[in-house]
């Protein structure tokens, strides 16, 4: 259940107190007395009057100059006045003084005009036709299709008759009833091509002597006349119809809609009243009263079924009588009517609205308002009139004010009246939001606590400009008044939502009718299908007005949130159930719509196929019982069971997207489901465009290249709107595929991309991606990015193969996509490091560092380049000196393309003397951690006995930098080496030539062959193994120091 925690609230709290509370009628019928009068002060709380409309001139001269007959009236329902003239009618908008139209007939007089319903069967005829307007003559009565404001008189269906028709009125289904001066009533009906007359009823009934038989045998033999009838009022309700007679004798009739016949209701109590005009009510139940005369004095009958006590019989007669308000004084009424909860009585000075409001448990208040008229009143109609609500606490959350059009003397006037919620309007306005005495007052007016609040929701919603001052002050009334986890403001938000949402409580959402074939069919019912888009829109108010509310009470004072701090908390929670109710009751009823503007034959093939689509026997019973929330059970039910009703919905989907042949309408119809209605429609939808564009995507793959440029856009977009449904590989792959084929790689980008979207919003995947796969600390990660990985896989490669492939997915904004061109490319480092990317610069250093030069070079930074290949050099890893030697070249060359400086150039050098050393010593495949020094170069060498590369290394260190007893060091190491060397079995010639290619290596001044002793031992071993002059000449040609010799020699 969606709102557990609120059903009673809503159910037992208000509209069980709805409808057990005693309504207006049935107060005025059975407890008139209870029913009290109230002046109200200000008329704008009541109603609002327009400017008088002056009359038409054509009216005023031809009224001035009628022989027959003049009269006025109204045709409320299209906005308009009317004047008879003996055989002309006239007629103008309320708002114009204008005629806009003038009929006359090929008769000598027009005695009454009356708009009617349409019968179904000239609907049939005339799809557009929303009322008839009925015209009667004494030789015929046209019947006329009405389709706007402006009458077609040239199109019309004509009745003769042999009767003098005084009056006319509307019955149900389109029937028409015409009181006639011969005391009888008759009915006209559609029938097959025309309207035909017949009657139906007399004024006087064969038992009663006074008006029986007896009357008929006085007409023939002393010319006595029975009394003409000359208004008449149908309850639709119950099927009774009212008739006065020009003597004010009221007789009433039941009518037999299936017979099309009257019976005469029996009555007593009959005197003689002067009744100025009678109207319907809508009784709640048969006991209460179902019509209203009004006196001319202002008095009310109500007339209904009584028991007797003398017999215990039920008869119909007079219930009770209300005298009239104060207010009316001596004035006197000339029309009158009562609906839902309001009065008007049209009087020959004022016009008297009156309106009912619940005062205490047993009582209810009249409030009275008078607006003087200029003119002696003359006619009154009203429309916008709604004869289920009877409330106007009710109906003012979900109905708009009906209106009354006033005819005097003076003119015409539009009578627009006003909600209860309206009188607040007024006061937050008059007092700026101040919360003075008479809003206090206001508030205290009402029986029911919340009702004032669910006021000041209403006229939030009625005046947004003044929203917030009528929320503060509901709030601050709901904390004075509100108990521990008890929240006013809930139950005043929980009335509005109900009373938004009451005339659809208790409607079935499919209705079931039989065909003219007598075939079984289902539609929407037509509470849902004509639904205002209003009752939408104030539902949506509320939620805003939910959420203004919590925002204004957490930013209030700390002291005021201390003070109310459970009742605050039980808010929120309240408030947030009651939100998610209004989000689906939205949804449910914007998908209701969209179904009932289809076509009648698809609800009644999904309901056919609801419970045929089912398999077991255990899911066929399973369907029925889900069957019955859509053909069976009343909406509000359905509402506070939403899992099985929204179960319901989502397979009458199914049946819609897979089961119903796809037409181009139907596929509209499916986007608007899926925007409109996302929790019921999404899935269904998805997979019926998803399986109906890969249909499509194979027909633009086939067709001509300017239908392609057409249609394969829509196609894409469907892919894109719908990525969700492509859960296989293969799925993604086709499509990948055949866009490539059609030279569309952006656009199969964009499907991936979408794809991407949907499986990761959050990028989970790229977060551990970046978070180096660390599977312990986010295995979720993981799984989105295996997801990720394994979908995306083959169609990249798709895209990586074709010719601008990598340069359009390198225009994706998505990181992930790009790190997977990069990995499928691992094995193309040229091809990689080549990819214009901004994701690609910390990729390559992450996982491919050994071509971070080659990046910086390609993307022109050939600082950054050398910089980074000596540092590649240098660092510490298994490399060959090999590699090392050549990236240090490498980097020489190019710091002295970008100009380096001298210190940095001569330092690359000494790097490259290494790793050249290093691979003398080691040779080109052996690899080391890391880039020796010279003094470690040294000592490797030694150990392989390649002395006069240890030498070299040696000569190479920076003497500067040492003290003395490193200076010892090399020098002893130096000496060894020395002998080391010379001690090896070589050939004079290759010795000397050792020594000739060593010494020439070595700069000058350098300890390793300036040294004295070193030199002298040099010398005499070489002298040893030749003679002192070949050592004294070689060691000369070796650039020795020629004096050092010279000495040497002098002492050998």
């Amino acid at each position: 259940m969606l709102l557990p925690d609120l059903n009673d609230k809503i159910f037992n709290q208000i509209l069980d107190y709805d409808r057990e509370y005693p309504e207006f009628y049935s107060k005025l019928s059975n407890e008139p007395d209870r029913v009290q009068y109230c002046c109200s002060s200000t008329l704008s709380d009541m109603a609002t009057f327009s400017s008088v409309v002056p009359f038409p001139k054509d009216v005023s001269i031809h009224y001035t100059t009628a022989t027959l007959k003049a009269s006025f009236g109204c045709l409320a329902e299209i906005g308009r006045f009317y004047c008879i003239t003996d055989n002309k009618l006239f007629l103008w908008s309320s708002t114009d003084s204008f005629c806009e139209q003038i009929q006359e007939e090929d008769a000598s007089v027009i005695t009454s005009v009356c708009l009617c319903g349409v019968d179904p069967i000239l609907l049939g005829y005339i799809p557009d036709v929303k009322f008839t307007l009925v015209l009667a003559t004494p030789k015929y009565i046209k019947i006329i299709p009405v389709s706007g404001p402006r009458i077609d008189f040239s199109q019309f269906y004509l009745t003769e008759i042999n009767f003098a028709p005084f009056c006319i009125a509307a019955g149900q289904d389109g029937r028409i009833f015409v009181g006639g001066e011969c005391g009888q009533i008759f009915l006209l009906r559609f029938d097959v091509d025309n309207y035909k007359a017949r009657s139906i009823a007399y004024n006087y009934s064969v038992t009663d002597w006074v008006y029986g038989v007896f009357p008929r045998l006085l007409k023939a033999t002393v010319g006595f006349q029975t009394p003409s009838i000359v208004h008449i009022c149908f309850d639709a309700s119950f099927s009774y119809l009212a008739a006065i007679d020009d003597q004010s004798h009221v007789r009433f009739f039941n009518f037999e809609a299936s017979s099309d016949s009257c019976t005469v209701l029996s009555i007593d109590d009959i005197e003689q009243l002067e009744i100025a005009s009678i109207c319907s009510v809508p009784p709640i139940d048969p006991e209460n009263p179902h019509f209203i005369a009004f006196c001319k004095n202002g008095k009310r009958i109500c007339f209904g079924k009584k028991v007797t006590e003398k017999h215990g019989s039920t008869k119909f007669g007079i219930v009770s009588e209300k005298d009239p308000p104060p207010e009316l004084g001596d004035d006197q009424v000339v029309s009158a009517q009562s609906f839902m909860g309001l009065t008007i009585f049209l009087c020959k000075k004022s016009a008297i609205i009156l309106r009912s409001q619940r005062y205490s448990e047993f009582d209810i208040c009249e409030f009275v308002a008078v607006q003087t008229l200029p003119g002696t009143g003359l006619a009154l109609g009203s429309a916008n009139i709604d004869f289920s609500y009877t409330d106007p606490l009710i109906w003012q959350h979900n109905h708009e004010p009906p209106i009354s059009y006033i005819l005097t003397a003076a003119g015409g006037y539009k009578c627009t009246f006003s909600t209860p919620s309206e009188t607040l309007t007024r006061l937050i306005v008059t007092n700026h939001g101040f919360i003075k005495n008479d809003v206090v007052e206001w508030f205290s007016n009402f029986y029911e606590q919340s009702e004032p609040i669910a006021n000041a929701l209403l006229s939030c919603f009625q005046c947004p400009e003044n929203s917030n001052w009528a929320l503060f002050i509901a709030s601050q009334y709901s904390q004075q008044f509100s108990q521990s986890m008890h929240s006013l403001m809930i139950d005043g938000l929980a009335l509005r939502v109900a009373r938004i949402l009451q005339p659809l409580f208790h409607s079935i959402i499919m209705f079931e009718y039989t065909s003219k074939k007598n075939e079984q069919k289902w539609r929407v019912s037509q509470p849902f299908k004509d639904l205002s888009p209003m009752v939408i829109v104030q539902l949506d108010n509320v939620n805003y007005l939910m959420k203004k509310y919590i925002e204004n009470q957490e930013s209030s004072t700390e002291t005021i949130l201390i003070q109310t701090n459970d009742v605050f908390s039980a808010e929120k929670y309240h408030i947030k159930k009651l939100s998610s109710f209004v989000d689906f009751a939205i949804e449910i009823l914007k998908f209701l719509g969209l179904i009932g503007q289809q076509k009648k034959a698809l609800c009644t093939a999904v309901i056919k196929m609801f419970v045929e689509s089912a398999q077991s026997p255990s899911e066929i019973e399973e369907r029925q019982n889900e069957l019955d929330y859509l053909v069976k059970i009343p909406f509000y039910s359905c509402l506070f069971d939403d899992k099985n009703f929204r179960k319901a919905l989502r397979i009458c989907n199914r049946i819609i997207f897979t089961e119903i042949t796809p037409t181009n309408d139907m596929n509209n119809f499916a986007r608007q489901l899926a925007e409109t209605c996302p929790s019921l429609s999404n899935e269904t939808n998805a997979k019926f465009q998803i399986s109906n564009a890969i249909d499509r995507l194979e027909a633009v793959l086939l067709s001509d290249p300017d239908t392609q440029k057409l249609y394969l856009p829509l196609v894409v977009n469907t892919f894109i709107e719908y990525s969700g449904e492509f859960i296989s590989k293969e799925n993604l792959k086709s499509v990948v595929s055949k866009l490539i084929q059609l030279n569309a790689i952006d656009s199969a980008i964009s499907i991936l991309e979408a794809k991407f979207v949907h499986i990761d919003p959050s990028n989970r995947a790229l977060a551990f991606f970046k978070d180096g796969y660390d599977t312990q600390k986010d295995p979720i990660g993981q799984q989105f990015f295996d997801q990720v990985y394994s979908l995306m896989n083959e169609p990249l490669d798709q895209i990586i193969s074709e010719k601008n492939g990598l340069e359009s997915l390198m225009k994706s904004k998505y990181e992930l996509i790009h790190i997977f061109t990069f990995g499928l490319l691992m094995e193309q480092p040229e091809t990689l490091i080549r990819l214009n990317s901004p994701y690609l610069k910390e990729y390559i250093k992450d996982y491919k560092i050994e071509y971070y030069w080659k990046y910086l070079l390609v993307h022109n930074d050939m600082k950054a380049a050398y910089k980074e290949l000596i540092r590649l050099a240098k660092e510490t890893g298994e490399k060959r000196a090999k590699d090392r030697l050549e990236w240090l070249n490498m980097a020489l060359s190019y710091a002295q393309k970008c100009n380096a400086s001298y210190t940095e150039i001569d330092e690359i050098q000494k790097f490259a003397i290494c790793a050249k050393l290093q691979n003398e010593v080691q040779g080109d495949d052996t690899k080391s951690q890391e880039l020796m020094n010279f003094q470690q170069i040294a000592k490797c060498a030694a150990q392989q006995n390649k002395y006069d590369v240890a030498l070299k290394a040696l000569s190479l260190q920076p003497m500067k930098k040492l003290d003395v007893n490193e200076l010892k060091d090399i020098e002893d190491q130096a000496r060894v080496f020395w002998e080391k060397l010379l001690d090896e079995n070589l050939q004079h010639n290759e010795l000397q030539s050792r020594i000739v290619k060593l010494s020439m290596s070595i700069k000058r001044p350098n300890i390793v062959i300036e040294n004295h002793e070193i030199v002298r031992n040099i010398f005499t071993r070489l002298s040893e193994k030749t003679n002192t002059e070949a050592a004294y000449y070689t060691l000369l040609r070796c650039n020795f120091n020629e004096q050092l010799l010279y000495q040497i020699k002098n002492q050998l």
